[in-house]
């Protein structure tokens, strides 16, 4: 566990950007070296997923599915990673490794993920803007000052806990049910 109270305080204040497009979100961080000493650079423009999505390949793995049951109003977002949590299918570790699962909390509630680059560095997705190769403590002020690190999930069984958070507590038709459970298994037969 790595406490951020004290690092870079100014610097997250002021990476917390609102109501920009991805690329103006991209641009206003990198002008903000003008002003901090800061090493984040944007590393990619998605327009679709979240931190969540991302960190756990989510749309990569099954975009199908994660698209049909938001219809649900089912979504990989904080009440899926508290229910990650919760169940224990989140396994904390005592030291960041490559390809570690990195979670702020603000506050003892869950805020962002990223992954483990190397030591010091993760890549995330910063909500619907783009993707971030940073340190740890630069990230905007919002997502918390508490980093905690978790062992790394393969995207099959991300895909496979999003199925059963979102179809658990729906309590859909078996008809429903069967339908999301036939796209989970034909992107598995669709994997090389």
């Amino acid at each position: 566990m790595i406490f951020l109270a004290d690092q870079n305080r100014e610097l997250r204040i002021h990476l917390d950007i609102k109501n920009a497009s991805i690329s103006a979100h991209c641009d206003q961080v990198v002008a903000l070296k003008k002003h901090f000493n800061h090493t984040i650079r944007c590393i990619g423009r998605p327009h679709n997923g979240n931190c969540v999505t991302y960190a756990l390949q989510l749309l990569e793995q099954n975009e199908r599915l994660c698209y049909a049951l938001q219809k649900y109003q089912v979504r990989p977002g904080s009440e899926f990673v508290k229910w990650l949590l919760l169940q224990g299918r989140l396994q904390e570790v005592d030291c960041e490794i490559d390809g570690a699962l990195a979670l702020y909390f603000r506050h003892n509630c869950w805020r962002h993920v990223g992954l483990v680059s190397r030591r010091g560095r993760l890549v995330s997705k910063w909500g619907s803007y783009g993707v971030f190769d940073h340190q740890y403590s630069e990230v905007c002020s919002e997502y918390g000052d508490t980093l905690r690190f978790f062992a790394p999930i393969n995207s099959a069984k991300a895909v496979e806990y999003f199925f059963e958070f979102g179809c658990g507590p729906l309590n859909l038709p078996a008809k429903e049910v069967e339908s999301l459970a036939a796209l989970l298994k034909s992107d598995r037969e669709d994997d090389p």
